[in-house]
């Protein structure tokens, strides 16, 4: 089942939240998961944006143009500036797939497979109360065949 195994530490904030606040809650955390999920009063998922949406945004490629050290430095600073203020509602993904406690790791598995995303919320009742990783599933699977080779 998906709540035996789901993480539940998560990163959220509200919709008026900014996209430089998110830069810093990444700046600031090293094991934690890749999505910033986005909810309302009552933790129901709004959207979500990712590590690669704030990547996009801050360092966008560029039009086959090299930079070294010091463009790309100036390339942040410049998006940094247009972008940092813009609140996170204006570029959060509104689709998600999502799961409940209750589902399989089957389903979990699905789904990861089918949307190529990286995690996926799980919601309760609808409201956001963790997410299940690929990096979960894969440690379930090796829990498995771990067991296996053992007896």
């Amino acid at each position: 089942m998906v709540g035996d195994h789901m993480r539940y530490n998560i990163i959220t904030v509200g919709p008026e939240a900014t996209l430089g606040f998110i830069l810093k809650i990444y700046g600031s955390l090293t094991t934690v998961s890749r999505l910033t999920y986005v909810v309302d009063k009552e933790n129901r998922l709004l959207g979500l944006v990712s590590m690669f949406d704030l990547i996009q945004i801050f360092l966008p490629m560029s039009s086959g143009e090299k930079l070294d050290e010091q463009g790309i430095k100036k390339l942040a600073v410049t998006t940094l500036n247009d972008y940092a203020d813009l609140p996170v509602k204006d570029i959060m993904r509104k689709e998600v797939a999502s799961l409940s406690p209750a589902d399989s790791f089957l389903a979990a598995s699905r789904v990861v497979q089918e949307k190529k995303v990286t995690a996926v919320p799980v919601l309760e009742d609808g409201r956001l109360v963790g997410e299940i990783s690929r990096r979960t599933i894969l440690q379930y699977l090796s829990t498995i065949y771990a067991q296996q080779e053992a007896s």
